[in-house]
């Protein structure tokens, strides 16, 4: 009875309507600003017993301005491209699409053949195939 009383009271005060138009605040200042995604683009990251697949959301940029690097246990992909001008009587309104440089690296958990990494850029996405050493690779032993 006492907690219908307050909830009414609160109700009533605007407590949880402010509660909630704060919640809302917050959530669009960390979700639809992507502030975290700013110089970073979105990514999948898959593993199995052979390997990894990495799926990294890249579009705008054309092939030759993707690279790909590999050191040790450490995915690197970045971008770059010149920033597009506009017309100097033209003023910006709305300008959410990236034309940033970027850079993403990953932690592996385990280090690649180097030799059999396939990248594929299609639509946007940018596909790499990441097999796992030799070295990484289980060994079986057999027992004389």
């Amino acid at each position: 009875m006492f907690v219908n009383l307050l909830g009414k009271q609160l109700n009533e005060n605007g407590f949880w309507n402010d509660f909630n138009r704060l919640h809302n605040e917050l959530s669009r200042g960390l979700y639809l600003n992507d502030f975290y995604k700013k110089d970073k683009p979105a990514l999948n990251y898959y593993v199995n017993e052979d390997g990894a697949f990495v799926d990294c959301l890249v579009p705008g940029f054309a092939e030759e301005q993707i690279d790909i690097s590999i050191n040790d246990k450490e995915l690197t992909i970045s971008g770059k491209k010149e920033k597009e001008t506009i017309d100097e009587n033209s003023t910006v309104v709305l300008s959410e699409i990236r034309e940033e440089n970027f850079s993403r690296t990953i932690e592996l958990p385990f280090r690649v053949d180097t030799d059999k990494v396939a990248a594929e850029y299609k639509n946007g996405i940018l596909r790499i195939a990441l097999p796992k050493a030799e070295s990484e690779k289980p060994k079986k032993i057999k027992i004389n």
